[in-house]
């Protein structure tokens, strides 16, 4: 495993190999569900990067940059029992680690964004507004500078990875862009760094969100469509749940579901105590 505290000397290393390379960007205090996406890449990739950045621009006023979890010898450790040895103990497969200073990432007079307009102010960007120009502009960083064949996203993001692909897609960055599925707590909550800010009578709270999302796609195959009346439920359980959103949706455009449709994707997001939770669900009929 290589560590690199600097953006450079990852781009020098980059350039001196044509092999496979898989991104994994996460902003560390790794959990079994950013586990899963660097095993991903392991395994389809000839090296791997993770990245480890606690990104400034994808927080908000009020919101938790001071306070995020900066985990990264208990990360570094995480990340070494995965990589696969062989009898002789001897890493089989090259793994890097991205993990640089605010500084080294955005230098002085650093004054871009990569914006993508379509469906960024819908969901969860009603209650954070600038979140999603600080992913879109730290994952076109990491694209430039690790040049990966393959990137890995967790579906908990469900918005974020949509963005993700558009970006690459509108900007014909050639990159494929894997979506990997959410992993859960034994309780069903979708592991989150955010969760160790859960106190412990919150926890049953928390688990609310997705008993909700399900009770909500009982109902639509109960009825075998979705209708104005699941949508009158819809937002009856908003209410009652006090919920920030509560929104079915086409998985492959994110627009408001229609009663043709046949796929879908239930997102939701709440607050819990001072830990705001997103979770989602996809289906079909």
């Amino acid at each position: 495993m290589k560590v690199f505290f600097s953006k450079t000397d990852l781009i020098h290393e980059r350039s001196k190999t044509y092999k496979s390379i898989g991104l994994v960007p996460t902003m560390g205090n790794l959990h079994q569900g950013h586990i899963s996406l660097l095993q991903e890449s392991i395994a389809e990739n000839e090296i791997s990067v993770l990245s480890i950045f606690v990104n400034p621009l994808q927080f908000g006023a009020n919101e938790d940059l001071e306070n995020y979890p900066k985990t990264l010898e208990e990360d570094l450790q995480k990340i070494k029992d995965v990589i696969p040895r062989n009898s002789e103990g001897s890493e089989q497969k090259e793994v890097w680690v991205l993990a640089p200073t605010i500084d080294d990432f955005y230098p002085n007079g650093f004054n871009t964004s990569v914006i993508v307009n379509e469906n960024k102010n819908m969901l969860c960007g009603l209650d954070r507004p600038t979140h999603f120009d600080g992913v879109t502009t730290v994952v076109f960083k990491l694209f430039n500078i690790v040049k990966p064949t393959r990137a890995y996203f967790g579906k908990k993001d469900y918005q974020q990875l949509w963005l993700i692909k558009k970006m690459n897609d509108d900007l014909e960055l050639g990159i494929e862009i894997i979506g990997m599925p959410i992993v859960r707590e034994q309780s069903g909550l979708a592991m989150s760094s955010r969760n160790r800010y859960l106190k412990t009578h919150e926890q049953s709270s928390a688990l609310e969100l997705n008993q909700t999302l399900q009770s909500l796609i009982a109902e639509i195959k109960k009825k075998g469509r979705f209708d104005a009346e699941i949508a009158a439920l819809l937002e009856k359980l908003k209410i009652k749940q006090d919920l920030i959103y509560l929104s079915v949706r086409n998985p492959d455009t994110l627009n408001i579901s229609k009663n043709t449709d046949k796929d879908f994707v239930i997102l939701g997001a709440k607050r819990v105590g001072e830990t705001r939770l997103i979770d989602n669900v996809e289906f079909s009929l």
